[in-house]
């Protein structure tokens, strides 16, 4: 075999690799873009229901301040009864 066929091989063997390698970064492109086609889907719809989410949230709130105020009218009452009877 001369030189220049072993050069020939070696340079076939390289490209193997490199081509090799090329089909390995392309299968990782490949499932990152899969991924951040998952991830997109994903916030578009949270973005949709967040304001779902939010009125959700709200009622809650609003539910608990209306217990709050109730219970504050109702400690309102005994304090006006406690001071009539104490200046009875």
């Amino acid at each position: 075999m001369s030189e220049l066929e072993k050069v020939l091989r070696a340079v076939e063997a390289g490209f193997t690799q490199v081509n090799s390698r090329l089909d390995k970064i392309e299968n990782r492109i490949s499932t990152v873009e899969e991924a951040t086609g998952t991830i997109l889907e994903t916030v578009t719809r949270m973005e949709l229901n967040q304001p779902e989410d939010i009125e959700g949230v709200l009622k809650h709130v609003q539910s608990n301040n209306r217990y709050l105020e109730k219970k504050f009218v109702e400690m309102d009452k005994r304090l006006v009864e406690l001071e009539d009877r104490l200046q009875n």
